[in-house]
């Protein structure tokens, strides 16, 4: 190789006569000062808008929290209602005749707003509230109830029931009450040993009056009196319930004593001694001596309480879809419960309760009767 050849490719130039010389790319022409780019994954900027989309996602995903989006022009009785401030949550029921909804993300202001929403739209015949419900019936007869915690608001919404002309119980059980004034309503059940009517027509008034008329027949013995109910029994141990329900409605419920035969109750009433003297009626002596409740009573209390909410979860279920296969397979076993459950329940409501568990009974008789309310 000739010096000439050697000095070309030392200074990185193509020799003449075709010669190719290896040359170094950061060395020449333009390129001589460029730096490599880097990923847009490196970028310090990417990462940020990366956490800002996941963040977004996380907040606006429909099943945050275990709730959903709701689409409110689906609701049945949707024309009944205004539209609430938030649509994620949780619909258990949509039906003509129920709706139950609870909906996630509702602030104080808001539900304030809407409660004043509802009553606006009507709802505020015979109104209960507190700081955090709201109840009350529309002019159609529709029953709203409105409860608020915790960021969440439930919804229920109740179609009017429907009543019609009724016979009055001809039973011991409907002789030992008086007849209403009104006789229109509704049969809820009846047996031998107890029944519940609802009775429409009877004002605030009218129910009052009909309390009065139950406390002067007898039944004043261990009496629990307010606003809208009454308990009590009467020296013969037959409980009576009486419930104003609202919107003009009042509730009728009467249970025989335990062990009463029922079928021959009026004639021994009206038994006479063997002088022909009337038998004086001596109440019962109370076999709890002691003012503490019985840990057995308590349990019996709590586990009958705890299935009746059971209960009506599932009727409300049953209800809404009645043709559902696995609701079907468990309604036998789960009626066969509750007649099991009321008769463990009747069994207790005798004289051996001492005062403090008939206050006990009676607070668990009527959370019951108006947890019941929500399938009638």
């Amino acid at each position: 190789m000739s010096l000439r050849e050697v000095s070309a490719r030392n200074a990185g130039q193509k020799p003449r006569g075709g010669i190719n010389v290896t040359q170094n790319p950061i060395e020449t022409g333009s390129e001589r000062h460029k730096k490599p780019q880097k990923p847009i994954y490196k970028k310090w900027w990417f990462y940020l808008i990366l956490v800002l989309a996941v963040f977004i996602i996380y907040l606006i995903r429909p099943g945050r929290n275990g709730g959903k989006r709701i689409d409110w022009s689906k609701i049945v009785l949707k024309e009944e209602l205004p539209k609430p401030p938030s649509t994620r949550g949780n619909l258990s029921i949509n039906t003509s005749e129920k709706l139950s909804v609870s909906l996630m993300g509702v602030k104080d202001d808001q539900y304030q707003k809407y409660k004043d929403d509802c009553s606006a739209k009507g709802f505020t015949i015979d109104p209960v509230q507190s700081s955090g419900t709201y109840e009350a019936y529309n002019s159609k007869g529709f029953k709203l109830h409105l409860s608020h915690s915790s960021d969440d608001i439930s919804i229920d919404l109740q179609a009017p029931m429907t009543f019609g002309e009724i016979t009055w119980p001809t039973s011991t059980l409907g002789k030992v009450l008086p007849t209403p004034k009104s006789l229109k309503g509704k049969i809820s059940y009846e047996s031998d040993e107890s029944f519940q009517l609802y009775i429409s027509d009877t004002s605030k008034a009218d129910y009052d009056q009909y309390v009065a008329e139950c406390s002067s027949r007898g039944f004043n013995v261990k009496y629990n009196k307010g606003e809208r109910s009454y308990y009590a029994d009467n020296n013969e141990g037959y409980h009576v319930s009486l419930t104003y329900v609202g919107n003009n409605i009042m509730s009728v419920e009467i249970h025989a004593p335990k062990g009463k035969d029922v079928a021959s109750s009026q004639q021994s009433s009206s038994e006479k001694a063997s002088d022909g003297s009337q038998q004086e009626q001596k109440p019962q002596e109370n076999k709890a001596d002691s003012t503490k409740i019985r840990a057995d009573f308590k349990s019996a209390m709590d586990s009958y309480e705890a299935f009746m909410n059971k209960y009506v979860d599932f009727m409300k279920k049953y209800k809404a879809n009645p043709s559902d296969p696995k609701l079907l397979a468990n309604y036998s076993k789960m009626m066969s419960q509750y007649a099991e459950t009321i008769n463990k329940f009747d069994q207790w409501k005798s004289d051996g309760m001492n005062d403090a568990e008939t206050a006990y009974y009676i607070d668990v008789q009527a959370r019951v009767s108006k947890k019941l309310l929500e399938v009638q």
